[in-house]
């Protein structure tokens, strides 16, 4: 590649980033935990991303709210990581998305997608039965069987921040017009 495409290519590549920049938007709240090194969900355009919950509890949520994450390290959040069973750990997680959804103005009727971790697949029956729960009001006009979102589920994952930790969740939701 020349210098001349290199710099044409490069000016297109700023400018792209630049027109995006104003359509990014940082989802937080201080009831759920916070993370030091990534955002607990971005908003771009319509869609919500948020990022991997795991099971950990806020305590207290700091008085006055704090930014996610804190500007003064290290967080000062107080939790406590969940390590009973696949069902309270799949509780929390979900409690945890239901939180950050509800920062961006959503619910789990927005979700799409989700994607689930679980450290072995041994676990998915309980979990999905906890899972499933949490989507039982969408699809009101069936409620006997709930709109359920796509979803990629992975067994045999160590999930990070507790080696007693059996499960890990993250979402993509979509931003209906009014909301």
């Amino acid at each position: 590649m020349s210098i001349r495409s290199f710099t044409v290519f490069m000016l297109l590549t700023l400018f792209a980033a630049a027109s995006f920049a104003d359509k990014i938007k940082v989802i937080s709240t201080t009831d759920a935990p916070c993370s030091l090194s990534y955002s607990q969900g971005m908003q771009f355009s319509d869609l919500v991303f948020v990022a991997g919950q795991i099971p950990r509890q806020v305590n207290s949520p700091p008085d006055p709210p704090e930014p996610c994450p804190p500007a003064n390290l290290p967080a000062t959040t107080d939790v406590t990581d969940v390590t009973g069973s696949i069902t309270d750990q799949t509780m929390q997680v979900m409690e945890n998305i239901k939180d950050i959804l509800a920062a961006a103005k959503l619910d789990f009727c927005d979700v799409v997608m989700a994607t689930v971790y679980l450290a072995t697949l041994d676990d998915f029956g309980a979990f999905n039965t906890a899972y499933k729960k949490y989507f039982d009001s969408c699809g009101k006009e069936a409620p006997a069987n709930p709109v359920l979102p796509a979803r990629a589920s992975v067994g045999g994952v160590q999930i990070p921040g507790n080696p007693l930790f059996k499960i890990e969740i993250s979402v993509i939701a979509v931003k209906q017009k009014g909301k």
